[in-house]
């Protein structure tokens, strides 16, 4: 047999892999498209938007923290994550003792 035939035979394998590849994705998710649209209009919950809240040297209040969790709850905001900007290399400040491990 010619070799230049294994040849093409090895390169029709991998143009059809390729292919089934590509339409393969698009068979199976042809009727979520309204639904894509739909979510988008409508985001879920979970889709919302979220605000990194910066503690700075954890000098917060109970009443500014219920207080900045109203406003972003009437913004629409669905949730927050926290950070302790430690400004304890600052002038007079000193470090925030270390409080009960989360989640552990």
């Amino acid at each position: 047999m010619d070799a230049s035939r294994y040849k093409w035979h090895g390169t029709i394998h991998i143009i059809l892999a390729l292919l089934a590849l590509t339409v393969a994705p698009l068979t199976c998710c042809g009727g979520e498209v309204g639904d894509l649209e739909g979510a988008f209009r409508t985001p879920p919950h979970s889709a919302g938007i979220r605000a990194f809240w910066w503690w700075l040297n954890s000098h917060v209040t109970a009443e500014a923290i219920t207080r900045d969790l109203e406003e972003m709850k009437a913004k629409g905001f669905n949730g927050a994550m926290i950070f302790d900007a430690d400004g304890s290399n600052q002038q007079g400040n000193r470090r925030v003792p270390a409080g009960p491990l989360f989640g552990g």
